[in-house]
């Protein structure tokens, strides 16, 4: 070795990041947990050559020093130029693995009196002049009393999230709010790598001009406000790069448990949540045809054949293994290796706009850690709801989202009856667009139910993939390179991201959708 002069103390970790990252070739990604064991057994041993105890720090100890220093994964890549090679499809669903490693199980987790160097703009008259507009008060004066981090360094490190506490105080009286506030990372390089990806600009759309125009028509048509709004509150600001929104926890809102998901009562509310947003959107388009040309398609395109083949294929293969395993299911799994030859096509033309009686605004994000939901103090029930992240919203049919939320995030016992799953959302839509004066709506429940089945390969791949993590044990989450690497077979995907309770699942759903045709020629 030559070149010592950035010689430290830090964890083991560091290092042996910084060798994969900048030296490895990507396609050699799916081996790091090969390599970890074998430098792992090579560190025992020489421990035992020194008179040291080699069980002081153990393999499950490296992994999760593995871990905890994602974040120096992305810092490698970039500042060695790696991370410009990579596909840009493929860069986005590489960060989404990542994120999803150090998402906390309740969506929150604040840090305390941390000391914050927080932007130079975020000051009480900056807070104070967009309170001002967006609550129609020129009285309102703000103190800006605390700012955080909203999360654990590296949680989200395409992106800064502050809490903010503020007093605002008007006609004396004076109330106490929080804000969130989701800003580019204060280091340029990384900056720069967001700017890159792209995964900030479709949210802001949707924040900025999207949602505040299907609330005013709502209140334009029915003459009086959304009684209960589907999103947190945002702050328009005139930083085009900067995501100002409500704080709801002080509300309330809270995420519910992934692991046991959801129950009849929150996966109705969810529905008919779900149906006022795509009637809303299709109000909006009645009176602007072009609404939407912004949120057209941007992964499942002719032009990502190859990352869609790469991203889905070894899930879908992981699946067939899984089928293999039981006598029942061979002849599933061989109807399903026949389906590989056309599957990415078929995926393709699912998701398209044109290829669907009805289409409409998709949040496109739709699980169980993207829903806060609000109980009643008195009862326990669930009463509320608030949808988060809009980051790939898309224009397509609506039964994507039902596809999404459904496969993802419902326990069986609910999903047994899809019939009335359907029917529920159906009569909300029916509801909603009636109250909003649209004209009659040529897709009877019939015609949901036939795009349901002509659709199911996105359940599947949603079954085969976001479920798959919805369900994981959080004491043994794997190395998410499984999913972004195309070297890497779906054997391991089957042993290391397959839970028990998953497994039980997937045999239980994967009949139903033989019922449904699903595997039909």
């Amino acid at each position: 070795m030559v070149n010592l002069h950035l010689s430290n103390y830090p964890f083991s970790a560091s290092d042996l990041k910084y060798f994969f990252y900048s030296s490895l070739r990507v396609e050699e990604w799916n081996k790091i947990d090969l390599l970890l064991e074998h430098y792992h057994q090579a560190l025992g041993d020489k421990k035992k050559e020194l008179g040291l105890d080699p069980g002081v720090y153990t393999m499950k100890d490296l992994k999760q020093d593995m871990e905890e220093k994602l974040p120096y994964t992305l810092t490698t890549l970039v500042t060695h130029g790696v991370f410009y090679d990579i596909p840009p499809p493929l860069k986005t669903h590489l960060i989404s693995a990542i994120e999803f490693s150090v998402q906390s199980p309740t969506g929150t987790m604040d840090t305390g009196k941390e000391l914050v160097s927080q932007p130079e703009w975020l000051t009480a008259e900056f807070l104070q002049e967009l309170i001002r507009r967006e609550d129609h008060d020129p009285n309102i004066s703000v103190i800006l009393t605390d700012v955080n981090f909203a999360t654990s360094k590296g949680d989200n490190y395409l992106s800064v999230i502050y809490r903010v506490d503020i007093e605002c105080t008007s006609r004396d009286k004076t109330q106490t709010s929080t804000l969130i506030v989701k800003c580019p990372p204060l280091d340029k390089l990384l900056e720069k790598f967001g700017e890159d990806v792209g995964s900030f600009d479709r949210e802001i759309f949707m924040y900025r001009d999207v949602i505040p125009k299907l609330y005013s028509i709502w209140k334009e048509r029915t003459g009086h406000p959304l009684s209960k709004i589907l999103s947190p509150r945002g702050y328009p600001s005139s930083r085009t790069d900067t995501l100002i929104l409500e704080d709801l926890r002080p509300r309330g809102y809270k995420m519910a448990d992934r692991r046991s998901q959801l129950d009849l009562d929150h996966t109705c509310l969810v529905l008919r949540a779900l149906a006022k947003l795509h009637a809303m959107s299709l109000a909006m388009l009645e009176e602007d045809p072009s609404s939407f040309k912004h949120l057209d398609e941007h992964f499942f395109t002719v032009e990502n054949k190859d990352m869609i083949s790469h991203t889905y294929i070894k899930p879908v293969k992981a699946s067939v293994l899984l089928l293999r395993q039981c006598p029942e299911f061979e002849h599933l799994a061989d109807r399903l290796e026949e389906m590989y030859a056309t599957f990415i096509d078929d995926l393709i033309k699912t998701v398209k706009s044109d290829d669907t009686p009805l289409s409409v605004l998709n949040h496109g994000d739709c699980w169980v850690n993207n829903i806060l939901f609000k109980y009643s103090p008195d009862t326990g029930i669930v009463e509320d709801i608030r949808f988060l992240d809009f980051q790939i919203s898309r224009f397509s049919s609506p039964v994507l989202d039902l596809h999404y939320f459904l496969y993802s995030s419902v326990r069986y016992d609910v999903l047994k009856d899809i019939g009335a799953l359907l029917a529920e959302y159906y009569n909300a839509l029916i509801k909603n667009l009636q109250q909003l004066g649209c004209g009659r709506l040529s897709y009877s429940l019939e015609d949901l139910k036939r795009d349901f089945r002509k659709k199911l390969w996105f359940g599947y791949i949603t079954l085969s993939t976001v479920r798959v993590g919805v369900m994981l044990d959080p004491e043994s989450v794997p190395n998410k390179a499984y999913f972004v690497d195309k070297t890497a077979g779906p054997e391991l995907i089957l042993k290391k991201w397959y839970s028990k309770s998953y497994k039980e699942f997937f045999k239980k759903i994967v009949a139903d959708f033989e019922k449904e045709g699903f595997f039909e020629k």
